[in-house]
């Protein structure tokens, strides 16, 4: 956070909150005279000057999980910042680089894409890298015969670990078949 006074408005006080220190939202418009010092206390901001004149902002929530996740890359919302946006043009969704710790504004850094194989006994196999485990996200598997009839697949965990998922699905699947399996992760 940051105090300050708006050159471009008659140099009018100004409270400043950042969660990037690029991006700054003003938390508590219009001006306090001589204003000294801002600081947060309790969720909130408290603006104090001379003459005993103390300003008090409202609570101010902090952001968890995506949303939290959304804010830091892109501080202003728009379209960029929704969950299945992909802004950086790689593989991954804005939602699938927060679930895997993906970077979704450099392409260069998406993260690694899941693996799939059959085992030993014809079981589909799905191994999810990931930084670390996020507990407002669920991953499910589908697959279809034809690419327009989608069934989730019932998934049995065999890993679950701060790095790596790795579930396998309850049915086996006959690999001269044909079958298309594709990774969901919803909020």
């Amino acid at each position: 956070y940051s105090v300050g006074q708006n050159r471009d408005n008659s140099a009018s006080d100004v409270d400043l909150v950042s969660k990037d220190g690029k991006t700054w939202t003003e938390i508590l418009p219009g001006s306090l005279s001589d204003r000294n010092e801002l600081v947060a206390h309790n969720s909130t901001f408290i603006s104090v000057g001379d003459g005993g004149s103390i300003r008090q902002s409202g609570t101010i929530k902090a952001s968890v999980g995506y949303d939290s996740f959304a804010a830091t890359y892109f501080p202003g919302g728009g379209s960029d910042a929704e969950d299945n946006s992909n802004p950086d043009s790689d593989w991954a969704s804005n939602l699938i680089e927060y679930a895997l710790g993906g970077y979704p504004d450099a392409n260069s850094d998406a993260p690694d894409q899941p693996i799939m194989y059959f085992d030993s006994s014809d079981y589909a196999v799905f191994e999810i890298i990931r930084e670390q485990i996020q507990q407002d996200v669920a991953y499910s598997v589908w697959w279809s015969q034809n690419l327009t009839t989608w069934t989730q697949a019932g998934l049995v965990v065999v890993e679950d670990t701060a790095t790596t998922l790795k579930v396998r699905t309850e049915q086996t699947f006959d690999q001269q078949e044909k079958a298309f399996f594709r990774l969901q992760v919803d909020r």
